[in-house]
């Protein structure tokens, strides 16, 4: 990485290596020298060793459409072609040339987004950081309405899917988190089904409640099994959503140093391998018309293993400066749109001063580095707030604690003025030396615009703070949760509604189990 100092001359931007850039921005990660060596990896590994697709299915219909397929191995090679049609897609070109300077696509433009927003608690976790008893625990039924009702109260854009609750078999328990979702919020997040089996039944669960369109099949994501892998429930999601004619996204899921060499550079090529080809392969499986990718940015989760102790980690310098250098080569490289956003997983155990100085780290470097786009998004959203853990635990405290590191931020987004106004020339002439301007009408029309005010940092005298019983920020945010929580969560259906789900709850229950659990989902 390089820090570049440059200046502005006739509208373009000189830097002191002598390099012209267009893009804004002083931190580099990547030449294109080197983003064009990393392209070629990719299309390198592609073609040998190829990709393993364990689904025999799946294979012979690659195999019609032309693909080379060893079918005793379960390995297939695309050709460079396959992956530049993909690539062509994603960016919404139909045709485009692959250049040692990057794709020959109309450029993307950097930005820096307005303001974050926050828009999702964690993400379908096991576990629950329960502070009344200072330690993890499983997740239950009441958990989710719960954080539906912080979700509520801080207005979130998806609602619901922070926790999968222990309570019942994971055979059927996306489908009891799908069954409290529908009653309680018209905003559920994604849910991510166990198998085959409960697809149908989430599906189902959300028609009734008119979060779907009748006879439209519920579909999913899937992850690959690094490296360069996808087989058992993702093959046979894929799959079964190629037939359905729903084009599956597939997301690469590599831990540097595990399953890909320890280095920052390999990594980013077999996330990219694995997104551009199995993307690829879901493109050739998908029924038509169906088949072809959205122009669309590409998702990123680096993950490592932790060499001497043998550990999983995702919350390092490391993986913000593979974030950065992913952004790069997606926006200037592909000329892929790269949307500003984080998710709050770190690494920490438990809800306080870890967690949030690793939260604060990550989102301060998702702005350092712009987004790319041909038409500038004014919003990044942050995800999986209250995440813990390396994202299996999630605390509803820390929830209110990441809310606050987001207004904090934006509040840094949002800059100032310089005006006439803002100068406030005629003010200072008027007090002048020695004065104050606390008796002046134009600091009471400014201050609560230019200063942002924290809800659970304390500011104030040693004194004053020890008076008001010395509460950190962590004992303030489980004020406010205690506070979220006293209140009543009414259900947004009706009572005929909410009978149907529980009938489906059972009937699923007595397909997938052979017989109920006698737990009927979202009853308070």
């Amino acid at each position: 990485m390089r820090l570049l100092y440059f200046y502005e001359k006739n509208s373009e931007t000189y830097l002191d290596e002598g390099e012209r850039m267009k893009i804004h921005g002083a931190l580099r990660v990547l030449e294109k020298k080197e983003m064009y060596n990393i392209h070629q990896a990719v299309i390198e590994v592609l073609h040998n060793p190829g990709i393993k697709l364990e689904n025999q299915q799946a294979l012979e219909q690659l195999n019609e459409k032309g693909v080379k397929v060893d079918f005793d191995s379960q390995i297939v090679k695309l050709e460079p072609y396959m992956i530049e049609e993909t690539i062509r897609q994603l960016i919404g070109s139909d045709s485009l040339r692959i250049t040692p300077n990057g794709v020959d696509a109309p450029e993307e433009i950097s930005y820096i987004p307005d303001l974050l927003k926050p828009s999702s608690i964690g993400y379908m976790c096991a576990t629950v950081y329960d502070l009344k008893i200072n330690r993890m625990r499983y997740a239950n039924h009441q958990d989710i309405i719960d954080f539906i009702k912080l979700g509520e109260a801080l207005n979130l854009d998806y609602i619901g899917t922070a926790v999968v609750s222990k309570e019942v078999p994971s055979s059927v328990a996306s489908i009891h988190s799908a069954a409290i979702m529908a009653k309680f919020t018209h905003r559920p997040g994604s849910i991510e089904p166990d198998t085959l089996k409960d697809m149908p039944w989430i599906g189902r669960i959300f028609e009734v409640a008119g979060l779907r369109k009748k006879g439209v099949p519920f579909a999913t994501y899937v992850s690959t099994k690094s490296p360069l892998t996808l087989g058992g429930r993702a093959a046979e999601i894929l799959m079964y959503q190629s037939e359905q004619g729903i084009l599956t996204y597939v997301s690469g899921m590599p831990m540097t140093g595990a399953t890909t060499p320890a280095t920052l550079a390999s990594t980013l090529v077999i996330h990219l391998a694995e997104h551009f080809g199995f993307n690829t392969v879901a493109r050739l499986l998908c029924k038509p018309p169906h088949n072809k990718i959205s122009r669309r940015s590409i998702s990123f989760a680096p993950c490592f293993m932790d060499m001497r102790r043998g550990n999983f980690f995702i919350s390092s310098p490391e993986a913000d400066l593979l974030h950065a250098a992913f952004s790069q080569i997606c926006g200037e490289f592909y000329k892929l749109p790269v949307i500003v956003g984080a998710g709050m997983y770190v690494d920490a155990k438990e809800p306080g001063i870890q967690a949030t100085q690793e939260k604060c780290l990550k989102i301060m470097n998702r702005i350092a580095f712009p987004g790319y786009s041909n038409k500038k998004p004014h919003i990044g959203l942050v995800g999986s707030l209250g995440a813990l853990n390396s994202n299996l635990t999630v605390s509803k405290e820390q929830v209110i604690l990441d809310y606050e590191i987001i207004q904090y931020v934006n509040r840094f987004l949002k800059g100032f003025k310089v005006n006439e106004d803002t100068l406030a020339v005629d003010i200072i002439r008027k007090v002048g030396p020695g004065g104050n301007f606390l008796g002046e009408n134009h600091t009471l029309d400014h201050y609560k615009d230019e200063l942002w005010f924290p809800e659970l940092s304390h500011r104030g005298p040693w004194d004053s703070w020890v008076k008001d019983g010395r509460r950190s920020p962590l004992d303030l945010a489980r004020e406010k949760v205690n506070k979220i929580l006293s209140k009543e969560l009414s259900p947004v259906l009706s009572d005929n509604q909410i009978k149907e789900i529980d009938r489906l709850v059972v009937e699923a229950e007595k397909e997938i189990l052979g017989k109920p659990t006698g737990i009927i989902p979202g009853r308070l």
